[in-house]
C-alpha cells in the first residue's frame, strides 16, 4: 500500500450539513471551491488510468469512525 496526500489542502463543507459557502467575495470562493474541485475529479481520473485506487480521507471520518475508515483502507 502506498498512501499520498495532494501537495494542497482544500475543505469544502458544502457536504456537511448546514454548512455555508463564506458570504465575504462570495464569487471568488465559489470559484475556487468549484475550481479545486475540478482539479481533484482530474487527478483522481488521472490516477485511475494509471492503475491506482484513490480514496478521499476527511478529518471528520477519523474522528467519528476510525473502524469504517479502516476498513476502506
Amino acid at each position: 500500500m502506498d498512501l499520498g496526500r495532494p501537495g494542497g489542502v482544500r475543505a469544502q463543507y458544502h457536504v456537511r450539513k448546514g454548512s455555508t459557502t463564506p458570504t465575504n467575495n462570495r464569487a471568488f470562493w465559489v470559484r475556487r471551491l468549484n475550481g479545486n474541485a475540478a482539479r481533484d475529479r482530474m487527478h483522481a481520473r488521472s490516477l485511475a488510468e494509471m492503475g491506482w485506487r484513490s480514496i478521499v480521507v476527511w478529518e471528520c471520518e477519523v474522528e467519528r469512525d476510525l473502524g469504517g475508515l479502516r476498513g476502506r483502507l
